[in-house]
């Protein structure tokens, strides 16, 4: 199912008065990050199909999902969810690159130093 077909639905009440299947919720992000493999962790949760961010997702989109909201609190809150993932996934960048630069840094002055290089 498309994003045209998935708002198409929201705008006309299809299966719902003004709200948001789980399964269309899951298509959208499945289509967007490509592999079918939101789809495959949302359809089993348990199963091993090699892409943790993409269970994450999944596992992340049916905890944060409340049914009978509206289809745009619905969205409203798998958005926030996502942006929350987003921002910690940065913050854990930025701590993995400032520890890349104290290790350059300390590489560095070992050499300066004349000190032999950890290996």
């Amino acid at each position: 199912m498309d994003i045209e077909r998935i708002a198409r639905r929201i705008i006309t009440g299809e299966g719902g008065a003004a709200s948001l299947p789980l399964a269309d919720l899951i298509e959208a992000a499945n289509e967007a990050y490509g592999d079918d493999l939101i789809a495959s962790y949302h359809d089993d949760p348990e199963g091993e199909h090699g892409d943790t961010l993409a269970k994450f997702i999944a596992v992340e989109l049916r905890d944060t999902y409340e049914e009978g909201q509206t289809a745009e609190n619905i969205v409203d809150e798998a958005v926030r969810a996502m942006g929350v993932a987003i921002r910690d996934l940065s913050s854990v960048r930025e701590a993995l690159l400032g520890k890349r630069r104290m290790i350059e840094h300390d590489t560095g002055m070992r050499r300066v130093l004349g000190e032999p290089e950890e290996g």
